[in-house]
């Protein structure tokens, strides 16, 4: 496992391995249930301060049939499909996943996870529905996995 020298005081390497484990036993178990109904979110209690907002991540595998979405592509599709979309900004970075494919194939790959926070939910899914359904026309993908919350937003 590699470990992280920006903080290492923190056990940044610990808790990001920990809080890795964690997503992969709830996606696991989501995949695995059989109850189809939502589970209700609940509700922030934000500050006038920090107001609510909606956050999504989007979750971007980079394996394909003939390797791998090389980093000039991903920069190419980043200035194509989400830039224009979201110009006030978003963060991404690299990730390591696992998931099981429609064949029931487990498939390991370095992907790439988007964060972004809005205002207008609505509109960021009308928007997000673009880039998804770009980035898997353009690099033959399966899926992308989106996730969505509500997040209290400040600058401190």
């Amino acid at each position: 496992m590699r470990t992280s020298s920006r903080f290492p005081e923190l056990g940044f390497s610990g808790l990001a391995s920990t809080c890795a484990s964690g997503l992969a036993v709830l996606l696991a178990a989501c995949a695995t249930s059989s109850q189809t109904t939502p589970i209700p979110a609940t509700a922030v209690s934000c500050t006038a301060a920090a107001p609510a907002r909606r956050q999504i991540t989007l979750y971007f595998g980079r394996g394909r049939r003939d390797g791998e979405v090389s980093d000039s592509e991903w920069r190419e599709f980043v200035g194509q499909a989400l830039t224009p979309r979201f110009p006030k900004g978003f963060t991404v970075w690299d990730a390591a996943g696992q998931w099981q494919d429609s064949a029931g194939i487990v498939v390991q790959e370095r992907s790439k996870i988007v964060r972004l926070i809005t205002d207008d939910p609505a509109a960021a899914r009308q928007a997000v529905a673009a880039i998804v359904a770009e980035y898997r026309r353009r690099f033959e993908q399966e899926a992308v996995l989106q996730t969505e919350a509500d997040v209290c937003v400040g600058w401190t």
